[in-house]
């Protein structure tokens, strides 16, 4: 869209910033394995989500299944975590 064409200029004329965003955006997603553990997972989703939305914004490049997957991984644990389970014995 023609109001995100400034910003992208902007950005594409500072090789220091897109070398900086690139590798946010590589490690985030190199970071979507911390999903695994239950505490980290709103912190990876959020910076997952801004990953993405970065990308649109910037690259123009829009591809929705990814808010699904994410949001199929996180849902549950972003709204509760489950009780603990009693030990055994």
């Amino acid at each position: 869209p023609e109001p995100l064409m400034g910003l992208r200029l902007a950005v594409a004329g500072s090789p220091a910033l897109c070398v900086a965003l690139a590798a946010g955006a590589l490690i985030a997603e190199l970071g979507g394995v911390l999903l695994l553990w239950p505490r980290a997972r709103p912190f990876v989703a959020l910076a997952l989500v801004f990953t993405h939305v970065g990308i649109a914004a910037l690259m123009g490049y829009v591809y929705a299944s990814w808010a699904i997957v994410l949001i199929t991984l996180t849902w549950g644990r972003l709204a509760r975590d489950p009780a603990p389970e009693a030990p055994l014995g």
